[in-house]
């Protein structure tokens, strides 16, 4: 879901509800924001399936699409490349040339940051036949086997220019799956990734590499399971499990391998909170950090200090310590949260006033004060 000049656009299966065997109905929907009233919706052929596991990814899927006051960039289904609509009325306007397999889509100053990869329409499909054919025997209806299947391909990264459609630089990598997941940023013309082994920055305006520094992770990993990587004031942080946490014992020597599980709530070690500088990839600091329940750790960064929680549990104490962005050092310390049973089936959120953190419904946590406000209900 995302929200533009005053309108919400979203993708939403909407397919009969007396059965969850029935075929799905995904939608690109937009409404308007403040009364709610359909404006427009198109269909959607092509999307993940709708019997994968909750809680199993793919990561990514909430970045196929931004939004502007008059246009919506979207990837209308898997293997499918950027198609510009008119934001008032849906109507296809163009789509950007080079951008097939579009997974991940960024916007800022004019300029859109297309990550796709060369997984075909065909290669999807057969993914979401195996999840079709495996789910209805399952006497636990999350828990697929462990086993890799396909679910990225040899990644590219291109950056258009919204106002002409003109590419102005494409990177090309190696091996499938060689980026990790939602780790593309980009600030102060700088774009940085995640790949399997190091952080690399690339200059944001001609697509050349200004650095990359060592920051290796787990090659075999569940489909939720990803690095987070946030660049704010000439700091790149990036926060995952260990490189050693991979889920079988045989990572792939290049790119990445994923097994399509709801699993391994409890099969977490210790991960790791690397902080590098942006002009020049130097390693600033290293903290400890404890992965989510089945999502991507958060990292937020309010008025200078960094919050990174350890909350899978209930009985996890939350969101205790900020550390200063530049030194990594404790700079705040608030009480722990108390919270009932695990984390809810969504990510935490942060404004400059309040982290939202989805346990025990929805806790508001002041980060000046540690004061919390919680709705159990929401």
């Amino acid at each position: 879901m995302v929200t533009a000049g005053g309108r919400v656009f979203y993708i939403i299966d909407e397919g009969p509800i007396s059965s969850v065997y029935l075929p799905p109905e995904w939608k690109l929907v937009a409404r308007d924001a403040f009364s709610g009233v359909l404006l427009w919706q198109r269909p959607i052929t092509n999307w993940e399936s709708h019997l994968r596991g909750f809680r199993s990814g793919p990561p990514e899927i909430g970045r196929r699409m931004v939004a502007t006051v008059d246009r919506v960039y979207v990837s209308l289904g898997y293997g499918e490349p950027v198609t510009v609509l008119d934001a008032s009325t849906g109507k296809p306007l163009t789509t950007l040339a080079g951008t097939g397999g579009a997974r991940e889509l960024l916007l800022t100053d004019g300029v859109l940051y297309v990550l796709a990869d060369d997984m075909t329409a065909a290669q999807h499909e057969e993914r979401k036949m195996w999840i079709n054919r495996i789910s209805p025997s399952l006497e636990i209806w999350y828990r697929f086997p462990r086993e890799a299947v396909p679910m990225y391909g040899i990644p590219r990264l291109v950056a258009i220019k919204t106002g002409t459609g003109e590419l102005l630089w494409k990177r090309e990598f190696k091996a499938s799956g060689a980026i990790m997941p939602t780790t593309m940023a980009v600030d102060d013309g700088r774009v940085c990734l995640q790949t399997v082994s190091h952080v690399v920055c690339l200059d944001a305006f001609e697509g050349k590499e200004l650095w990359r520094s060592q920051r290796p992770v787990a090659r075999s990993r569940f489909s939720w399971s990803t690095p987070t990587l946030v660049i704010h004031d000439g700091v790149v942080l990036t926060v995952d499990r260990a490189a050693s946490d991979n889920v079988d014992k045989s990572p792939p020597a290049q790119g990445s391998k994923w097994v399509v599980s709801s699993g391994g709530r409890d099969e977490r070690q210790d991960g790791e909170m690397v902080a590098f500088a942006l002009d020049d990839g130097k390693g600033l600091w290293r903290a400890p950090s404890f992965e989510n329940y089945n999502v991507p750790l958060d990292i937020f960064v309010i008025d200078g200090v960094v919050w990174v929680g350890n909350l899978r549990g209930g009985s996890d104490p939350g969101f205790t310590q900020g550390r200063d962005l530049k030194t990594g050092k404790i700079t705040a310390t608030i009480s722990a949260q108390k919270a009932w049973g695990h984390h809810r089936c969504y990510r935490n959120k942060a404004t400059v006033r309040w982290m939202m953190v989805g346990r025990g419904g929805i806790q508001f946590i002041d980060p000046s004060s540690g004061a919390v406000k919680g709705h159990s209900w929401v």
